[in-house]
């Protein structure tokens, strides 16, 4: 089953990035939360959203802003905040992406 999941995944972000997408659907925060449920918090072994780093989503004008309980300064922070863009970033209008620590 994760592995139907995570091909179809694949599938969808090369679409997305190579401009491939037929209809664009309106991204929303309930999008970008589903998004981000496939990175993972290398300290759990699952993924950001169930480990509750994520605090805070924003979507606006393009601009997606993810408020994550990490500290800046953590071994991990620049490998989840790398992971949170490649996930995001592919969205049709989605323009730009901020991740901030909170830790």
């Amino acid at each position: 089953m994760l592995a139907v999941e995570g091909l179809r995944a694949a599938i969808r972000d090369f679409e997305e990035r190579h401009g491939m997408v037929a209809e664009g659907v309106p991204t929303t925060v309930e999008t970008i939360k589903i998004r981000l449920r496939h990175v993972m918090n290398p300290l759990m072994g699952l993924d950001i959203v169930r480990t509750q780093l994520v605090k805070a989503i924003t979507f606006e004008d393009g601009v997606v802003k993810v408020l994550v309980d990490v500290d800046e300064s953590h071994q991990f922070a620049q490998a989840i905040k790398d992971d949170i863009a490649e996930k995001i970033e592919p969205l049709w209008d989605v323009g730009r992406v901020e991740i901030e620590y909170t830790g």
